[in-house]
């Protein structure tokens, strides 16, 4: 019995030393925003302020698995930033994802960002699961020996779908 207790323990050590933080709850806990706050959108000709209950209203977060041929399975946090946010994802790519990556002890080599648009490379299967969870951003950790298209990892890959445009943008911020 003891054996027994022992395994389970150990074994949900295991789990819970792998398993990965939401990149949206690591930011709230961070920087305590709970309850209601206000989230500024600015298109360029105007400025609107919305307040959400919480931060998890702005950019409905979830995640899922896309297999890429010849890459292997990659997890996704996938983000819907139309609903709430008018398409406006900066809030995700200037603040809560890299610093989700930072708090888990990377630096960003800033200097090295690159921005593909219209990206022709965006996997297939990542293009499906952000259809079918309704999400128009995709982001993934890379870190494993794999060069998903993009390069050699560690590295953060952002992909982005504008609707108006109907392409993809991709964002790759490289790691240290």
């Amino acid at each position: 019995m003891r054996k027994i207790v022992l395994g389970i323990f150990f074994s949900l050590i295991a789990i819970c030393s792998f398993a990965e933080d939401s990149p949206i709850q690591n930011y709230k806990y961070r920087h305590g925003h709970y309850g209601a706050i206000e989230f500024t959108i600015d298109d360029g000709t105007h400025t609107k302020k919305k307040t959400f209950n919480r931060i998890e209203d702005v950019y409905k977060e979830t995640d899922g698995w896309a297999y890429i041929k010849g890459y292997g399975k990659i997890h996704y946090w996938l983000y819907d930033t139309y609903t709430n946010a008018d398409g406006q994802g900066g809030g995700l790519y200037n603040l809560i994802l890299p610093e989700w990556v930072e708090e888990m002890g990377y630096a960003i080599d800033y200097d090295q960002i690159r921005k593909i648009w219209t990206d022709q490379d965006t996997p297939s299967s990542v293009k499906s699961l952000m259809k079918q969870r309704g999400c128009d951003v995709a982001a993934a950790l890379i870190t494993s020996d794999t060069s998903y298209p993009y390069g050699k990892p560690p590295y953060l890959v952002i992909h982005n779908y504008d609707r108006d445009k109907d392409s993809y943008l991709t964002y790759i911020f490289p790691l240290y």
